[in-house]
Parts: C-alpha cells; structure tokens; sequence
C-alpha cells in the first residue's frame, strides 16, 4: 500500500503522522511524506520600487525548515521499519497534493484536519475536504484527540 503524508509543523500533522506510523506494516506499506511551500504572495521583482531583498531569504529559510520537516518525519516512520521517501514541493498545496497523489500511484492520503501554520490560508479553506472530494485514491483526514476540560466550582 502506498501512503502519501501531507505534513505542515501544526498538531493535527503530528496526530497524521502518528497514525501513520501505527498503522503502517512493514514490508507492506510504502510512505511518502510531503510538505507543500506556498510561494510568497506580494513578491515584487527585483529592481522595482518596493522590493525587500528579505523576502528572498525568508523564502529560502521557509524551504529548508520544510525540507527538515519532512526528514525528521521521514526518519521517523523509517525507524519503524517502513520503506519511506520524502519531498519538499512549492505550489498551491491543494494542487500538488493531487498531482503526486496521482503520478506516485497513492492508495491513500493521510492528512490532518485543521492545518493552519504553515499552509494558512490554503488549508483553513478546506484542503482536507477538497483532497476528500477530487483525490484519486481513498483521504484519511486525521483530527488532533480533544482535550478534557475540568471545570472548576
């Protein structure tokens, strides 16, 4: 079975991956983990009034903590014995999802609920339920357990 784990740095992508790493057999299941990098969106180009050479770096900066991200992700469900491979993608990350989810050959996609750190507005839109609703292969959308609250009297 091949697995397709699209990861950002937000909780319910740690709770995707726990389960991942569960579920997973070894010998029978290949994992690909993905992290989609939004490219900047006020990008002035260089040489034009306005342009802030910081955004190139911030950019830069943002790509390697992804790549990082999805190492130690990656290092992780590998320890448990399952073949795994990792990329870093920049793009809208709805479509990119998609598109490896279909030229991988994904059996299924494990992502969580409620990614808003580092994919803000694509995924506060409903990436999950999008994914659910286009993929080419089965969605496991994965939510953060609720904490208990006690109340005090």
């Amino acid at each position: 079975m091949r697995v397709l784990l699209a990861i950002d740095d937000s909780e319910s992508s740690e709770a995707a991956t726990q389960m991942v790493i569960e579920q997973a057999q070894p010998g029978k299941t290949e994992v690909r983990v993905l992290n989609v990098v939004r490219p900047p969106t006020l990008l002035v180009a260089r040489g034009m009034v306005g342009y802030d050479p910081s955004l190139g770096n911030t950019w830069e900066m943002e790509g390697e903590a992804a790549q990082t991200l999805v190492e130690n992700i990656a290092s992780q469900v590998r320890a448990r014995g399952v073949r795994t491979s990792s990329s870093v993608e920049l793009g809208d990350p709805r479509a990119k999802i998609l598109e490896l989810a279909e030229t991988w050959h994904a059996d299924l996609i494990v992502v969580g609920s409620d990614q808003r750190t580092r994919l803000a507005g694509y995924l506060s839109g409903g990436i999950p339920e999008a994914l659910a609703r286009r993929a080419c292969c089965s969605v496991e959308i994965v939510r953060v357990p609720q904490k208990e609250t006690v109340e005090m009297a």
